[in-house]
């Protein structure tokens, strides 16, 4: 359904023919909503996937995620995918203590303390690894030059104001929008009775994209054989009947 006549819709469910500006926010808003609650109920919509690049800089090892970023997959390093680790991890990556180390105070024989400089103990070089730190993403070790980084990512869906916009959602999942916008509408005019409605409707129209999302993605994967690598060696005997 075009943005345009999903405004005319949602404006009749509301009785109000004097809210277009508002109608049109509150279907973006909706949108974007649906995109966030997609994602954490683990579905991925393709559509909005993309790609994003950047430079490193020698000696900086934090960088700014896109604006328009909603969720990642992948962060490459050249034709290199890093390790994405938890930030405990990632910190113990920097800040360690380990037999047979040059680096920090010496509390007993060949047991080092380390310093809390990060300079002293991070090291320099290809990244390997990242940690996210809320709207950025640090690397180690610390890039000691310029290497190009690649996140792949799910960005939030762009707003719409054209009479015949559409993306996947509209087309495929237009109640869900309409729906979301009227929930929005409602609360905006303080009208419980569609509140009471529409908000079954919603929710209704939410599963239903959780269910095709999930049921796509089962259709999409591909089928592979078996191998003798899937078993253990105990189960290879017991499926085999090898003595």
């Amino acid at each position: 359904m075009e943005y345009g006549s999903m405004g005319t819709k949602i404006a009749r469910f509301l009785d109000r023919a004097d809210l277009t500006t508002d109608i049109n926010g509150w279907i973006n808003d909706t949108r974007y909503a649906i995109a966030v609650e997609a994602l954490a109920a683990g579905r991925e919509f393709a559509y909005l996937y993309t790609e994003a690049t950047a430079l490193t800089s020698a000696g900086s090892a934090v960088y700014a995620l896109p604006d328009d970023y909603l969720g990642h997959l992948d962060l490459m390093c050249g034709v290199k995918k890093l390790a994405h680790v938890g930030a405990r991890e990632f910190d113990d990556l920097k800040y360690h203590a380990y037999a047979g180390s040059a680096t920090g105070v010496s509390i007993a024989d060949g047991v080092f303390l380390p310093t809390t400089n990060a300079a002293d103990l991070a090291t320099t070089g290809e990244p390997d690894y990242y940690c996210d730190r809320g709207m950025e993403f640090e690397l180690y070790p610390e890039p000691n030059g310029e290497y190009t980084l690649t996140i792949k990512y799910y960005a939030f869906p762009s707003a719409f104001s054209a009479s015949d916009d559409e993306d996947y959602l509209m087309k495929f999942h237009p109640d869900a929008v309409v729906f979301g916008a009227v929930i929005r509408g409602a609360m905006f005019l303080d009208d419980q009775a569609k509140l009471a409605i529409f908000m079954p409707m919603y929710e209704k129209e939410m599963g239903k994209i959780v269910r095709k999302e999930k049921q796509k993605e089962t259709t999409d994967m591909p089928i592979r054989m078996k191998t003798y690598k899937d078993y253990t060696l105990l189960e290879f005997k017991k499926k085999f009947r090898v003595v």
